[in-house]
């Protein structure tokens, strides 16, 4: 749930303009002429889904006591974020660690570059993607060889946290944050990607056939009923006949090249005082950004086939 109009009072201390400075040195050196990677945009899905789980959070702390009607849909819209956002860093976890086994350390690095570059309120979202990495590094080292670790230089291996997480596990001890509306938006870039499509038609159809063709036809279509067996005459010849019916799905497969745009959206940062248990007063303190891929609707189709 947004917070209200009467609730949005611009904080202008410094600790506003801190955090909303520090954010955006951090993009400029995020984006600064490079290509957004496939570990930054995955980073930013595990932040927004990391809002989400927050938001669904504050819904449920915020509902009115009285009123219980509605508080069951809630919390389990709750459970329901929290385990993607929990799946999500899961998976992108595992991803680090299966580059890492195969002597690959550019994903940590890359990852590790990203974490450096966020603000603190943003850190919170990786923390647990960090802690999973770095949990089973120290676990291949107690029941394995250790060759995870040994793609960390020596000097690093007693604290890999402190040394590529900088700031993990910090919470502000004083206020919690939500993400609010849509500020702006900017282009950084678009590309095509290659997508294929399957596209299913079903017909229901009605026919007569020779009886003998009843086990073939079987075989080549779905749902066959017979709906009575006669025979026919045909030119002085009694053939034994079938009124059937059946569908046919006819499938086809399209690949296509899409048109992608990779945005940077800016978005309202809120803070609450932790200490305000009953109220719901949010201070607008600055802003939050999130990269996106996002269709613009042009695409063109390249090649057509249709599946036996």
């Amino acid at each position: 749930m947004a917070p209200t109009m009467k609730t949005r009072t611009l904080i202008t201390t410094l600790t506003a303009a801190v955090l909303l400075v520090t954010m955006t040195a951090g993009l400029r050196a995020e984006t600064s002429g490079a290509v957004l990677t496939d570990t930054v945009l995955e980073g930013h899905r595990i932040i927004r889904a990391y809002w989400e789980k927050l938001d669904a959070w504050y819904a449920v702390e915020e509902y009115p006591y009285e009123d219980s009607s509605a508080i069951g849909q809630l919390e389990l819209t709750y459970v329901e974020r929290a385990r993607s956002y929990r799946n999500r860093c899961e998976d992108f976890a595992r991803q680090v660690i299966r580059t890492m086994e195969q002597d690959d350390i550019k994903v940590f690095f890359a990852l590790s570059a990203f974490y450096k570059k966020l603000h603190q309120v943003q850190k919170r979202a990786l923390d647990p993607v960090a802690s999973m990495i770095v949990e089973q590094i120290q676990a291949d080292l107690i029941n394995n060889d250790g060759t995870l670790i040994a793609l960390i230089p020596e000097e690093h291996q007693d604290n890999i946290l402190r040394e590529y997480f900088p700031g993990y596990g910090y919470s502000d001890p004083r206020y919690k944050h939500r993400k609010g509306r849509e500020t702006k938006r900017e282009f950084i870039q678009a590309f095509w990607k290659t997508e294929k499509e399957t596209i299913q038609s079903t017909n229901y159809k009605e026919m007569t056939i020779e009886a003998s063709l009843l086990p073939q036809l079987e075989t080549q279509v779905q749902f066959l009923k017979i709906l009575k067996l006669f025979n026919l005459e045909i030119n002085g010849q009694i053939v034994a006949a079938a009124k059937v019916s059946f569908q046919v799905t006819k499938t086809l497969v399209t690949e296509c090249r899409v048109r992608y745009a990779k945005n940077k959206v800016w978005f309202e940062l809120w803070r609450k005082d932790k200490l305000d248990l009953w109220g719901n007063t949010w201070e607008l303190c600055g802003e939050t950004y999130e990269f996106f891929e996002e269709p613009t609707g042009e695409e063109i189709v390249t090649s057509t086939r249709f599946l036996e």
